[in-house]
């Protein structure tokens, strides 16, 4: 069996799906009755809508392309009308019901507002070069955040886990790349919190857009350009600051989080003191301020290289 699911709409009502067909029990699994048959594909995965628990969702994977709809608690199946995912192996709804998601055989997801009517593709995922969409799971402390498993490609490595931050409509890829991973879960000790490789990688995202945006500024020509570069740079370190100060890490990880924090106000100081040095116009002196605190900056990157952090342990991170 690839999956079994409980319907709640009567006592010992569930689901399961094997092979080509979909399978139900009313008297919890003492017997079982074939109710969908899907021809040339293998069923794959039970979505259940958790706003209608007589809505549920199969489906029919690989190069089949159709998802079936139930509206009886799966004791009868119809097909979606209309275009749907491309070949669809996992489905997933957002806990509030809003959101239907889509995961296909070619490493795509798509999104759906309207329980599968249309759907709309997401970026930042590798498509056709992995495989098939294991897992899509929802915070459910946090609706925008999203996990995806997709299984290796091991001719280019890619695939692995992926997360979205803004309700699944583009994806980043984890640190955790390159391995098979069948199933991911958000921690129920701590839901919405942060693991320590999931804040790690929050927090380099967070440095490389502060990264970025310092990147972009214009090379000032005068004292009065540089003075307004480092106004405008000190605003970037305090939105990297408040992006950081508001990571919400499991309980075992705050400490690591909170001394990445300090370590990026230590960043704001330096800067907000370079300026005031800068508006006397005097080279030797902002070169004197720049040796002089050196050390002090250094050491904030070796704070950040030391819990692991790649893009905030680096000069202009």
């Amino acid at each position: 069996m690839n999956a079994i699911t409980w319907v709640s709409t009567q006592a010992g009502t569930a689901l399961a799906v094997g092979g080509n067909k979909v399978y139900r029990t009313v008297d919890s699994g003492s017997s079982w009755k074939p109710v969908l048959t899907i021809d040339s594909a293998y069923s794959s995965h039970l979505a259940v809508d958790p706003t209608n628990s007589n809505h549920v969702l199969v489906s029919g994977a690989f190069y089949a392309g159709t998802i079936y709809s139930s509206s009886d608690g799966g004791a009868t199946f119809t097909p979606l009308s209309g275009p749907t995912v491309d070949a669809p192996v996992t489905l997933a709804f957002s806990p509030d019901g809003t959101f239907l998601y889509g995961g296909s055989y070619h490493g795509s997801i798509y999104l759906s507002s309207d329980q599968g009517a249309t759907w709309s593709g997401t970026t930042g995922l590798p498509g056709p070069d992995a495989n098939e969409v294991m897992d899509i799971e929802v915070d459910p402390s946090n609706h925008n955040t999203l996990y995806a498993t997709i299984n290796v490609n091991f001719e280019n490595g890619k695939g692995g886990v992926y997360r979205s931050d803004n309700g699944g409509q583009s994806w980043s890829a984890t640190t955790l790349m390159g391995v098979n991973v069948l199933r991911v879960a958000p921690d129920p000790t701590h839901p919405g919190r942060l693991s320590k490789s999931q804040w790690i990688f929050a927090a380099d995202d967070i440095c490389a857009d502060a990264f970025r945006r310092a990147a972009a500024l214009p090379r000032p020509s005068t004292a009065e350009e540089l003075v307004k570069q480092l106004d405008r740079l000190i605003g970037i370190f305090e939105d990297e600051h408040a992006q950081l100060k508001s990571l919400v890490p499991e309980p075992e990880e705050q400490t690591a989080v909170d001394a990445v924090v300090e370590a990026a106000g230590v960043q704001i100081t330096l800067a907000r003191g370079l300026k005031e040095v800068a508006k006397t116009g005097d080279p030797a002196r902002m070169s004197a301020y720049s040796t002089a605190n050196a050390a002090k900056a250094q050491q904030a990157q070796r704070v950040a290289q030391q819990y692991g952090l790649k893009i905030c342990g680096r000069p202009g991170g």
